[in-house]
């Protein structure tokens, strides 16, 4: 695990899981020892925390070891999702596991082994057919298989292999027959006491509520097999909610999942430093790359530090912070011959901050931005960000300044900002907000006392949909 002469697949690690990775599969290797036949281990992460980047990269890695080491177990990804319309989960994992046995990248490719198992499912799949087709040719008088040149040529040579017609009973049978001879070709092509195959599944949570179940069922009664590691990298309360559709919202889906995994394991949260470096790639990417775009934000956003900052606060997962770069680079583009800054630095800390709540809490974002929300209210979102902002009542304060002016408004945030001991008054006092708040009103350039700073930022966010703004 420490040989370090191959290629790096974990390269653009931004978020620092390579070690978790690598702990992971010590687990899975020694793992595999006590259970009797595959092991089934189930990767749980809400959707956007980066599981296909991440097994991608591990299986890329583990390909790589494999080349100067061929008892490692081969690397196979299968997405579910993208065979979601084929309907068979059995053929999408045959296919997979068979292509790597001659993939001629690896070390040892086994093309009789891979014949065999491809050989096994097709005779599960005509054996299925036939089942199917006689019951709609007995129901509508239609022969389907009849319907094709090549499925009648198939079902003509059947016949003559078998010299009779496959009734519902024969076919049931054969297939039964035909699924144990898969089995066998499974287990001889990687049944071992080590593990030979470690296959991850992705995007099986996207996939349609039948689709998905059959897959894991699938997994259970035909690739049960003591060398096979299966690794299901899914939101396990997404796969909650599809098993309700089939199974109705009173399964206690812990337990009925437990048939099929073995241990569930969470992806790591990214600790902040590893944020902090996502953060200062995208803002390369998205916000800086002065060949490709221009950016009106200040160069002090360069480094991302408030960036990084804000989204930590609000922990963006890494799809999330993806998505509120590609707002920010759309809402920040300037032309690169005029090289132009937002005039108003409000503005441009308010885009920020609207950007990540976009994405995180789109209530709170329409809210805010139709300014509906109380300085009450907006007080308790910041306090409600599990990750803290360090500058809590700095944002506060310029978020507030962006506040149509009354004499109401003017009430409820010094009693906000008393209240949460930013400013302390004696008795008899009367707090001056617009001194309190001068810097923050003056950095927004307003014109008018009922203009809404944030209401234009939201504005200029939302017109993006149309190229406006």
């Amino acid at each position: 695990m420490s040989d370090t002469s191959h290629a790096d697949a974990f390269t653009s690690d931004l978020l620092a899981r390579k070690p978790f990775s690598q702990e992971l599969e010590r687990f899975l290797l020694t793992e595999h020892h006590f259970v009797e036949g595959g092991l089934v281990v189930s990767l749980n992460a809400p959707f956007g925390s980066g599981k296909t980047t991440f097994l991608r990269m591990w299986a890329g890695d583990l390909a790589e070891r494999r080349k100067q080491n061929a008892k490692l177990p081969r690397p196979i990804i299968i997405n579910a999702w993208e065979s979601d319309y084929c309907g068979d989960p059995m053929l999408a994992m045959v296919s997979a596991l068979s292509q790597a046995l001659v993939d001629p990248a690896t070390p040892e490719p086994d093309t009789g082994k891979a014949d065999s198992i491809r050989d096994a499912a097709k005779n599960v799949f005509w054996f299925g057919l036939g089942l199917a087709n006689n019951f709609v040719s007995q129901t509508t008088g239609i022969d389907a298989v009849a319907a094709g040149e090549l499925a009648a040529a198939k079902k003509q040579q059947r016949q003559a292999e078998t010299a009779q017609t496959l009734d519902a009973l024969r076919a049931f049978e054969g297939r039964t027959a035909a699924l144990e001879k898969l089995k066998q070709a499974l287990a001889a092509a990687f049944g071992d006491t080590e593990p030979q195959a470690l296959v991850f599944i992705d995007e099986l949570d996207r996939c349609r509520p039948d689709y998905a179940i059959g897959y894991l069922e699938t997994i259970k009664h035909i690739f049960d097999v003591h060398g096979i590691v299966f690794v299901l990298a899914v939101d396990e309360r997404q796969l909650s909610s599809t098993a309700a559709v089939l199974f109705g919202g009173q399964l206690n889906f812990p337990e009925y999942y437990r048939k099929f995994s073995h241990r569930t394991i969470s992806l790591p949260i990214p600790e902040s430093a590893a944020t902090n470096k996502l953060v200062r790639a995208y803002c390369e990417r998205y916000l800086f790359q002065d060949s490709k775009r221009g950016s009106a934000l200040r160069l002090e956003h360069r480094n991302g530090e408030k960036i990084a900052e804000l989204f930590s606060a609000f922990q963006l997962r890494p799809r999330q912070i993806q998505e509120a770069f590609r707002i920010l680079g759309h809402a920040a583009a300037s032309p690169l011959d005029k090289k132009l800054e937002f005039t108003s630095w409000t503005f441009e800390v308010c885009m920020l901050f609207m950007s990540a709540l976009r994405v995180e809490n789109r209530t709170a974002y329409e809210k805010l931005g139709a300014g509906q929300m109380t300085p009450a209210e907006l007080n308790k979102l910041l306090r409600s960000l599990a990750g803290g902002l360090k500058s809590h009542e700095w944002w506060f304060s310029v978020l507030v300044s962006s506040f149509p002016n009354s004499q109401e408004i003017e009430k409820t945030i010094l009693d906000e900002m008393v209240q949460s001991g930013w400013i302390k008054v004696g008795e008899g006092d009367t707090p001056d907000l617009g001194k309190i708040l001068g810097e923050f009103k003056r950095g927004w350039n307003r014109y008018r006392n009922d203009d809404s700073g944030l209401g234009r930022v939201y504005a200029h966010i939302e017109g993006l949909k149309n190229f406006g703004g």
